[in-house]
């Protein structure tokens, strides 16, 4: 079946619906509608500001819904995806106490709950069912808030959406959590083809148990509705009998989906009256306008949802989720959306969807590319426009010039403390990169422009010896009208850890950028100087599942496999090596073609063995073995070279040999350990990133 053009675009706007009500909602979530009118008012736009909260934030509601769905892919089975699957994608991707999930504890956060059960042996849907962890602690909100990308991969196929809704909804919930989640699913997968809202209402509960408490719900507010006249009362009745009092635990499902059905039958087809009503509702306000804003997505369309109000504006596309794996660490709402429609379009049959440069602008994307303050440009009068295909960059300064730039954690750049979860993710651009710009001068003058990269030091919590660096190409000429492609390998050491790249003006002026990308060589280090002297979890440019780091070395103290890691799926060669210092542990070495915590491939020593291992959800096989000495409590070198499924191995002057290894595709690198501690002296990596 050819490729449906409209499909992408639709997933799009879903996914921006999403992350918008994310945005709009989080600075008051948790507040009930009596407060939010007493200190806010009605609620009809950004209130970060008046909140003195950030904008751009690391949220579950965002993270859990974009990660759970790469079970799909991951599987390699797709829409037939086993229900357990689900559950080993949890521990492939969430880095426990540090992403996705609220971890407030055993049989108070359910996620935290279904967490643990996993980790204790137990498979989904036992994992969180009502018998296991009992009916309050499975009828929590969060199956609900994951869901809607289960509807954007089954465009206009309802009981397709109902059967991975309920797939993936069971690792954490049961009950009526689950019968919310679903006909969230449904109603976002009927969205692609049907948008009256009075039919997608009808047509989503018949997914459920017509006797359920979520049917009845919709009964209920609809019929409220009608009679009300005014959703405020409708609330009012929402209240005394959906209200929180009435059921049990933080965040109950019942009470939040009931304010849903009250935004979409007081704004059929205004996504900004919707998003008003949601967020002044209150109650789980991010969580309850992210899935209202999904479907209205939808209903109104990618042209719809800023009819009323710049909603898109601020958010300038950026989101952050993190997890395990550095790729859509901090990414964007169309690479995001493009990845879940690559998904859809495997499933529905639809020809794939169209490799692009990584930065396209498509649909009118801005793609995190915004004013950055690099101290040498002055970026007062810098104006950035979207339109399908490009953005344009236009400076009014008459002295100084204009900067942009797509980020990493400058994405989070805010006067605000940040808060909410750490940003577990890898850089976007490496040293040694080539960065590449399609650029035109729409001015009437010659203009001057430069690609640069740096790294902020406020992105490291002030840490002093971080130091702050920038580096930049060589001056390229536009004329008048001129377009052509201009490149810059990225001058920088390789333990520098870059928090940005983009592209300046050096004059007043206007370009037109058509698109960017980030390929080719990459140079990576880790050296003691480069890790933090306090004890942390994360620093940057690197993902960390170990319990401690401290000392200025990596100390990985661990009850199982820890990694340190840097890189993304794009990483399609690899030349590692690193000198260790073993320290009691059941093996350590170093770690490639890395998916997530139980999806990579390792090579190391442990109890007078050298192994290669691959380890895949669950299932770890062992490649290769030999014997080795004993180098406990002794510093030894190993290194690798992996290219084209091929993989050359060498630990000190008693091992060197090769393996085929047809199933890898690509991925990340770093060390790893398995129970016990490392001191790690070095570690480098060079490579070659695709595009």
């Amino acid at each position: 079946m050819k490729y449906e053009n409209k499909y992408l675009e639709q997933v799009y706007a879903s996914v921006l619906g999403k992350v918008i009500g994310v945005y709009m909602g989080r600075p008051f979530e948790g507040w009930w509608k009596d407060h939010i009118m007493r200190e806010l008012g009605v609620v009809d736009s950004y209130i970060y500001e008046k909140c003195k909260k950030p904008l751009i934030v690391s949220d579950d509601d965002i993270s859990g819904t974009f990660t759970f769905i790469r079970a799909l892919e991951d599987s390699g089975l797709y829409e037939n995806t086993p229900d357990d699957f689900f559950g080993e994608m949890w521990l492939n991707y969430i880095l426990e106490n540090q992403s996705i999930l609220w971890w407030g504890g055993m049989s108070v956060s359910t996620e935290n709950t279904a967490f643990l059960r996993l980790k204790q042996g137990y498979k989904s849907p036992e994992s969180g069912s009502i018998a296991l962890n009992g009916k309050i602690v499975a009828e929590q909100i969060g199956a609900q808030i994951f869901i809607d990308a289960f509807g954007m991969v089954a465009p206009g196929k309802p009981e397709l959406a109902a059967k991975l809704a309920r797939k993936s909804a069971r690792v954490s919930h049961d009950g009526a959590a689950v019968d919310a989640a679903v006909v969230q699913a449904v109603l976002v997968s009927l969205a692609f083809e049907e948008k009256n809202m009075d039919k997608l209402l009808d047509e989503a509960i018949k997914y459920i148990p017509v006797d359920s408490i979520i049917a009845q719900i919709h009964k209920d507010v609809r019929q409220w509705s009608q009679e009300d006249g005014d959703w405020e009362k409708t609330y009012a009745r929402i209240f005394e009998k959906y209200g929180y009092d009435k059921f049990g635990g933080g965040c109950h499902v019942v009470p939040n989906h009931a304010i849903m059905v009250m935004a979409w039958c007081y704004a059929p087809d205004n996504f900004h009256k919707a998003m008003t009503i949601i967020n002044t509702a209150g109650w789980d306000t991010d969580c309850n306008a992210a899935n209202v804003g999904a479907l209205m997505g939808l209903v109104v369309g990618l042209n719809g949802i800023c009819k009323d109000y710049d909603y898109r504006g601020p958010v300038a596309d950026r989101i952050v989720v993190p997890t395990s794996e550095g790729t859509y660490g901090v990414t964007s709402c169309l690479e995001i959306a493009t990845m879940v429609a690559r998904i859809g379009a495997k499933i529905m049959g639809y020809d794939p969807i169209p490799s692009l440069k990584k930065y396209n602008f498509a649909y009118g994307s801005q793609e995190g590319f915004v004013s950055h303050d690099l101290g040498k440009y002055e970026n007062t009068s810098v104006d950035i426009k979207c339109a399908n295909g490009y953005i344009d960059i236009t400076s009014a300064n008459e002295k100084g010039a204009a900067a942009v730039g797509v980020s990493h954690e400058y994405t989070l750049r805010s006067k605000y403390p940040i808060g909410g979860y750490e940003v577990t993710s890898t850089p976007q651009v490496y040293p040694g990169n080539t960065v590449e710009f399609d650029v035109e001068n729409v001015g009437s003058d010659t203009m001057t422009v430069r690609i640069f990269a740096g790294m902020d030091r406020d992105q490291y919590n002030g840490e002093p010896e971080r130091k702050i660096f920038y580096a930049e190409g060589a001056a390229e000429q536009l004329a008048a009208g001129e377009r052509k492609t201009i490149k810059w390998v990225v001058d920088a050491p390789a333990n520098v850890y870059l928090s940005y790249m983009g592209i300046a003006l050096e004059k007043q002026g206007t370009i037109r950028i058509h698109s960017s990308d980030v390929y080719g060589n990459f140079a990576v280090s880790l050296v003691n100087e480069d890790v933090p002297c306090r004890e942390a979890k994360q620093f940057g440019g690197w993902i960390c599942s170990a319990s401690l780091i401290r000392w200025r070395n990596i100390m990985s103290c661990c009850d199982g496999p820890a990694v340190v890691i840097s890189g993304n799926k794009h990483w399609k060669e690899v030349n590692a090596k690193a000198e260790i210092f073993l320290r009691g542990s059941d093996f350590a070495g170093l770690v490639f073609d890395y998916q997530g915590l139980n999806n990579f491939c390792a090579v190391g020593i442990g109890h007078g063995k050298l192994t290669v291992y691959r380890k895949f959800f669950g299932k770890k096989e062992v490649l290769y073995t030999q014997e080795a000495p004993d180098l406990n409590n002794e510093s030894y070198k190993i290194s690798l070279s992996y290219k084209e499924q091929k993989a050359h191995f060498k630990l000190g002057d008693f091992a060197d040999f090769v393996l085929d290894l047809p199933f890898a595709t690509g991925g990340a690198a770093g060390t790893v350990v398995e129970n016990g501690s490392i001191i790690l002296r070095s570690l480098s990596m060079t490579g070659k990133m695709a595009r």
